[in-house]
């Protein structure tokens, strides 16, 4: 489906049904950004099991690795 990202004056990051055009629309004409309460619970479990790998000592990568050079 294709939206006016000038139109959009709302949009909920869920972790699974962003578009360009509501990306466009918060980045370029200030759409307010709302963060679904459910992402926000998936967010910290995968909080929760990199700062677990890193106080393990475990070798991750980007977590206790870097990114590359």
């Amino acid at each position: 489906m294709k939206y006016n990202p000038s139109l959009i004056k709302e949009i909920t990051l869920d972790g699974k049904s962003l578009v360009f055009e509501e990306f466009i629309a918060a980045a370029r004409f200030g759409a307010h950004v709302n963060i679904d309460p459910e992402a926000i619970k998936r967010m910290q479990k995968s909080r929760e099991l990199a700062e677990k790998i890193q106080n393990e000592g475990r070798a991750a990568y980007g977590i206790t690795t870097g990114f590359g050079e």
